[in-house]
């Protein structure tokens, strides 16, 4: 979809919806599976704070981070559409994940996902996370 099409026929309605969820105390949250980054100034203007979908596959996870920093909260999973694949070594899953903290983790802004992965690959993940974040001085009173 082009960034005029968008304007023109996603984002009033969308704004639209984003502004009656914020007027009744409630969190906007937006959610993509595709490729976002030619569209996020439109996304981050219709309000949301909460975003959720930013998959490295499609999107410059990196220059978004750059643009907008801690401007919203990004909910994410490590890349669990390239990782998901049952032959994947538990390294390159673990690389990703230190990779998504990397990208992310600075910003201070950022809701750890592991996804819709293998639940035998949760915990490794989880517990790779839990030792990585101390990059970005997360405390650990801050974990959910």
């Amino acid at each position: 979809m082009s960034n005029k099409m968008f304007q023109e026929m996603i984002k009033p309605f969308d704004a639209q919806i984003g502004r009656a969820i914020a007027d009744n105390n409630m969190i906007y949250c937006h959610h993509s599976c595709g490729c976002i980054t030619p569209l996020m100034l439109d996304i981050y203007e219709m309000g949301p704070k909460l975003i959720f979908g930013l998959f490295n596959l499609y999107n410059d996870q990196e220059k978004v981070v750059q643009e907008f920093g801690e401007k919203p909260v990004f909910i994410g999973p490590v890349d669990s559409q390239l990782i998901s694949k049952a032959d994947t070594p538990i390294e390159q899953i673990i690389a990703e994940t230190n990779r998504f903290v990397d990208v992310f983790g600075p910003t201070r802004s950022l809701i750890f996902d592991a996804g819709t992965m293998d639940p035998a690959w949760s915990g490794p993940i989880f517990e790779e996370f839990y030792k990585y974040r101390v990059k970005c001085d997360t405390p650990s009173e801050n974990d959910l």
